[in-house]
């Protein structure tokens, strides 16, 4: 096993949230990376100013780096708004990208996203990259807009 499924990614793919929400989302996006043919579903409920997840479900059905992206992003996705999502899908992608090392936990700006290292073995797999970025891509569509 190579460090691109590692212990730690395997791990994230199993954290995916299987809640269901209580009543019709606002919003219901897929997103299907054309490359792989990963495909995730967020249905959400949007907080009273639109701006903001309140409640979320995710189904995926992706390779384990796709799900390991949504095992880690779910703990943020509640009350992140269009700004926040755009900002960490140009970090995460310029990590995939190599432009970019994963933060440092103690940057006090970029602190909270130095778990993204565990993508960092990805760069050479530029065909991946898209199922990694997917939840953050149907999280922008879902707040675009609103």
């Amino acid at each position: 096993m190579s460090d691109l499924y590692s212990k730690e990614i395997l791990r994230l793919a199993t954290q995916i949230p299987l809640d269901s929400l209580k009543g019709e989302p606002d919003v219901s996006i897929q997103k299907t990376s054309r490359i792989c043919g990963s495909r995730v579903t967020l249905k959400a409920m949007l907080s009273e100013d639109r701006m903001s997840l309140d409640a979320f479900t995710v189904e995926v059905k992706a390779c384990a780096l796709g799900q390991a992206s949504v095992g880690y992003f779910a703990p943020f996705l509640k009350g992140m708004t269009k700004n926040d999502a755009i900002s960490v899908q140009t970090l995460l992608a310029d990590i995939l990208a190599g432009q970019k090392d994963a933060p440092s936990p103690t940057d006090p700006a970029l602190g909270q996203w130095s778990g993204l290292k565990v993508f960092e073995p990805a760069r050479d797999h530029k065909g991946r990259h898209s199922s990694i970025l997917l939840v953050l891509d149907a999280l922008i569509e879902a707040l675009d807009g609103h």
